[in-house]
């Protein structure tokens, strides 16, 4: 039996004075030569203070494009903004959409207010400029500290985040360290200069489990030392369950769910949420069991079905109105809202 649920609503697409970045109604179209592509299509959602929002879905989802487009490190000739993304600080209040990509004001909140840290650090990082180097090179865009006292702010956030004999990783370059240490590299240089919001770009993707546990613990400590936000971009729901308050799940541009991590994983409710959950590996599982997998792939970002974007996947598709119609939100707990027609209020 269908249980009964609360009206339709757009519930957290006001204002929210208490979020550190809110996002309404983002679109990111690319020019390509196919002609132009929308990747994220019309999205809100809020990020709070010392909290984490785990941003969840496949790849070709949008997630990394949404985390690009608020660090606003878009490609101007190709890519197209819209909407507003609003970041709060203690004196002002900005839309980082009305500012010039390489504006002043934008590459001080780029690194200042905002770290980020990129789910390849080896390519991140110059291969021909030494760890401390790089770092100090951060300290002085936004700080005005001699060389000397930039090199000490350095090796103060290597130690910070546990990096062993960090005057010597100053030294070294990013191809002599392990990836463990790269990572831990990579997070220093993103908090060195105390962001509010730290984004994390898959940050454990190309580790090993044992390392994948290591940085997130980390990650979780320097959160509560820092007082900061975080917004984990991830595609494992396994990831997001150990570090996040709050969820947003992610399908071709759309958020199709979003609330708090303990309501979507005990009652999720969209058809892709519940099958991203069933393909996690489980203690429970027969030894020989296979993991269950979601059918089909995900579209190209120019060639999304009409209605519902996740109808030609979904097992629970309703034919004649997935495939027409966009579902609209629908709360259905608090602050836990879907996207989907089986939720439509009766």
């Amino acid at each position: 039996m269908r249980r009964i649920r609360v009206a339709r609503t757009a519930e957290n697409h006001g204002v929210n004075a208490d979020a550190i970045v809110q996002v309404r109604d983002l679109t990111v179209d690319f020019d390509t030569v196919e002609g132009r592509i929308r990747a994220v299509d019309g999205i809100s959602f809020d990020v709070l203070p010392r909290r984490t929002l785990g941003v969840v879905g496949e790849s070709g989802c949008g997630k990394s494009v949404t985390a690009q487009a608020i660090m606003r490190i878009e490609d101007e000739r190709t890519c197209r903004l819209g909407g507003s993304i609003v970041l709060r600080r203690d004196e002002d209040t900005l839309d980082l959409l009305g500012l010039a990509r390489d504006s002043a004001q934008m590459r001080e909140l780029r690194g200042g207010d905002i770290g980020f840290i990129f789910q390849e650090p080896m390519t991140s990082f110059s291969p021909v400029h030494t760890i401390g180097n790089q770092i100090i090179e951060a300290v002085r865009l936004h700080f005005n500290l001699g060389k000397p006292e930039a090199a000490q702010r350095a090796i103060e956030q290597l130690r910070d985040v546990g990096m062993p004999n960090p005057e010597h990783i100053m030294s070294q370059y990013a191809w002599e360290l392990s990836g463990g240490l790269r990572q831990r590299a990579m997070i220093a240089m993103a908090l060195v200069c105390g962001p509010r919001l730290l984004i994390a770009d898959e940050p454990t993707t190309a580790l090993d489990v044992t390392t994948q546990a290591q940085v997130l613990t980390l990650l979780a400590e320097l959160q509560d030392r820092h007082d900061m936000a975080m917004m984990l971009i991830t595609h494992d729901l396994g990831v997001v369950a150990a570090a996040a308050d709050d969820v947003a799940i992610m399908y071709l541009g759309f958020i199709v769910e979003r609330g708090p991590a303990a309501s979507i994983f005990r009652d999720s409710m969209h058809p892709y949420t519940q099958l991203l959950l069933e393909s996690l590996p489980s203690l429970t599982r027969r030894r020989r069991g296979a993991l269950k997998a979601i059918g089909g792939t995900v579209p190209r970002a120019g060639n999304r079905p009409a209605g519902c974007p996740f109808h030609t996947r979904c097992p629970s598709a309703i034919w004649g109105v997935c495939d027409r119609i966009l579902p609209g939100p629908t709360q259905v707990a608090e602050h836990h809202v879907v996207n989907c027609h089986l939720h439509d209020p009766q």
